[in-house]
């Protein structure tokens, strides 16, 4: 029990979704509580486990605290005041601030677990705990832990259907007229119902699902994320689920902006070589922008050109507009060159050519008129 002078705790959410309104708790009401009831856990800091983790030790096992926090929880015994036998008196002074410290700590535990309890029960009809009860002291001795076991047990398994479906609905198309966000966000919810089933969803997995929604849209190539895989830097670990996210939503962007698909293509994940966002950047601009120095306007006086052997800047260059590693400054990119020297770089831009090509491009037709052919 806590005195009247025990702090308030205070979750984010004051009350959690009532359970088994149907006749029954189903399966999404389930995963529902526990959602709630991590986030309401989590929310109130502890010196105990992992101190970002808050007071989830106390709605999972132990075994599933250390999966989710990356550190083992041991519960903790009401603490002891230890004054060893001629102990100075900075020495006991010491001993009864480190007592105190984990008084407050293990009764604020307790006051984050009570509370939890409340909100449980509010939330679930008795007619569910039923099981739980004890003969002579009711619920008065049930754990937090405990109801939240309970939950997960009786009504917190999926059925083979509830699982064949969640994958199914993985297979759904991406719809372009719904933000990325919106596809993201239902792939979330698949891959949390699939680890909630114990047959998680491997981020390789949701990523060939997503791959594949892409794709039947006809808006990406088939190879759009292959090519973007590609500039990886090797040796680099595996693609994961989040920063195939943060990719998509960089082409979809570009997509939006009505960009090329080869443009978008290449849009490349933040951990990918910066040359290749530099090139993503100057092909972006480049559609936008009018040459930095526009050529003349062409002279139409053929005979009376001076200016016939100037292969660069004679009347007849061919307005310059990109830059490509094998060519130059010409009407193309890197990227979009389908005539590459050997050694091309697709990432070359104009601001960083990587050792390509530094001339304007002279078009076939430019050159035979200059050697007057």
């Amino acid at each position: 029990m806590t005195d009247s002078s025990s702090p308030k705790i205070v979750f984010p959410l004051e009350t959690l979704t009532v359970l088994g309104s149907t006749g029954t708790i189903t399966f999404d009401e389930a995963l529902q509580f526990d959602k709630e009831l991590l986030q309401n856990a989590r929310s109130v800091t502890s010196q105990y486990g992992n101190g970002s983790a808050g007071h989830v030790h106390l709605v999972v096992t132990p075994a599933e605290y250390a999966l989710r926090s990356a550190q083992v929880y041991a519960p903790v015994a009401f603490p002891v005041l230890d004054i060893p036998a001629g102990a100075t008196g900075a020495q006991i002074a010491e001993a009864n601030r480190a007592f105190n410290a984990d008084l407050t700590a293990f009764n604020k535990n307790n006051l984050v677990a009570t509370a939890l309890i409340a909100q449980v029960v509010k939330a679930i009809p008795s007619i569910y705990l039923q099981s739980l009860e004890d003969p002579a002291t009711g619920m008065e001795e049930v754990t937090i832990l405990q109801l939240c076991q309970h939950i997960k047990d009786e009504y917190g398994t999926a059925t083979p259907q509830q699982i064949e479906a969640n994958y199914a609905m993985a297979s759904d198309p991406f719809n372009l007229s719904d933000s990325v966000e919106t596809y993201t966000g239902k792939m979330e919810r698949i891959r949390c119902l699939a680890a909630a089933t114990n047959d998680p969803m491997l981020d390789a997995a949701s990523i060939r699902f997503a791959v594949a929604a892409m794709a039947a849209t006809g808006q990406f190539k088939a190879d759009l994320h292959a090519r973007a895989i590609e500039q990886q830097i090797p040796g680099q670990a595996a693609e994961t689920w989040p920063a195939f996210v943060s990719w998509l939503k960089r082409v979809d962007k570009a997509r939006r902006q009505e960009k090329t698909v080869a443009d978008a293509g290449f849009l490349a994940q933040a951990n990918f070589a910066s040359a290749v966002a530099a090139a993503v950047r100057e092909q972006i601009a480049a559609t936008h922008r009018a040459p930095a120095n526009p050529p003349p306007p062409p002279n139409n006086n053929h005979g009376n050109n001076n200016n016939q052997g100037n292969n660069n800047n004679g009347n007849n260059a061919p307005r310059v507009k990109k830059y490509c590693h094998s060519h130059g400054y010409c009407g193309h990119t890197s990227m979009q060159c389908n005539r590459r020297s050997p050694g091309h770089q697709e990432a070359a831009t104009s601001a960083n050519k990587m050792g390509g090509n530094e001339t304007n491009f002279v078009y076939r037709n430019q050159r035979s008129r200059a050697q007057g052919e």
